[in-house]
């Protein structure tokens, strides 16, 4: 019974992470189309200041999304039978959050290759609403509200 659920959910992970990786492919593929067909001037104006804020706000994403491979790989045996099933990527808390990285970094990357750089400025609501967040925790904590 044990391997059946490791197989399913080695299934469920990879399944995740193919998906990931396409949306990924995608998102970042509309970017440079978007920015080659709406912004040439720009791009090819200043190419480093152009793709700086792209490069830069798309780390976080890259490296959840690394993290969630290293962790969530599933691994089999030579016989073909699973060794490994890797780490559920839908468990809730930090799993969770990383999948907002990611998808919000993703937003923010197609919005700025329609729209231009300003678009990044979106990005900086995952700060502000954890700002927040803790504000109201530590806040209740410490009898502030």
């Amino acid at each position: 019974m044990a391997q059946k659920s490791m197989k399913v959910l080695a299934a469920r992970n990879q399944g995740h992470l193919q998906r990931l990786r396409l949306i990924t492919a995608i998102t970042h593929g509309i970017f440079f189309i978007a920015r080659l067909l709406f912004h040439r001037k720009a791009f090819f104006a200043s190419p480093i200041r152009s793709t700086l804020p792209y490069i830069l706000l798309s780390i976080p994403a890259i490296a959840v999304q690394l993290f969630f491979e290293s962790v969530s790989r599933p691994r089999h045996a030579p016989d073909g039978r699973v060794v490994r099933a890797g780490e559920d990527l839908d468990q809730k808390g930090l799993t969770e959050y990383g999948w907002d990285i990611i998808y919000w970094t993703d937003l923010c990357v197609v919005l700025a290759g329609l729209f231009g750089n300003n678009a990044f400025w979106l990005w900086i609501a995952v700060p502000i609403y954890l700002g927040g967040v803790l504000v109201r925790f530590g806040g209740k904590m410490m009898g502030w509200f």
